[in-house]
């Protein structure tokens, strides 16, 4: 599980064109700042950008991560997930190797697996999300 509340469009092949799919299931938690417009891209923009990097992990990996857009206001600190530890990540993930940080083994992992599964279980896929902000854009109220 990668959970980084900022996990961009651009930092998803970063990462995930390494594995193929058959050796491993990718959960992603991130938040909608993830998607924020930018002076070029819109939030809908992003969200296309994002799942047609999705759709080429797909054909091209056999991945299929399962996406959740987690409440900004509950997720802020960036963990990975790995065979049940739990590393701690100090930045972003897009700026591994740039800039000087720590990632750091949890001692204790357990807590904060169940934490993070209560946070995917209570938030929409990627799919939910953007019937969301379709909506929102539309001017429809949520069902």
């Amino acid at each position: 599980m990668l959970v980084d509340p900022y996990l961009g469009a651009l930092q998803l092949g970063q990462f995930l064109y390494v594995i193929h799919g058959s050796e491993v299931n990718v959960t992603l938690l991130t938040t909608a700042l993830a998607f924020e417009a930018t002076d070029t891209e819109s939030r809908k923009d992003q969200l296309q950008i994002f799942s047609k990097q999705l759709a080429h992990l797909k054909d091209i990996q056999r991945l299929e991560p399962d996406v959740r857009v987690v409440p900004s206001s509950k997720l802020h600190d960036r963990f990975m997930v790995v065979d049940n530890e739990v590393w701690f990540v100090g930045n972003s993930l897009n700026s591994l190797g740039v800039k000087a940080s720590m990632i750091v083994r949890l001692p204790n992992p357990d807590e904060v697996i169940d934490r993070l599964e209560v946070l995917r279980l209570d938030a929409p896929s990627l799919a939910n999300y953007v019937d969301e902000v379709d909506r929102s854009a539309s001017g429809q109220s949520p069902e």
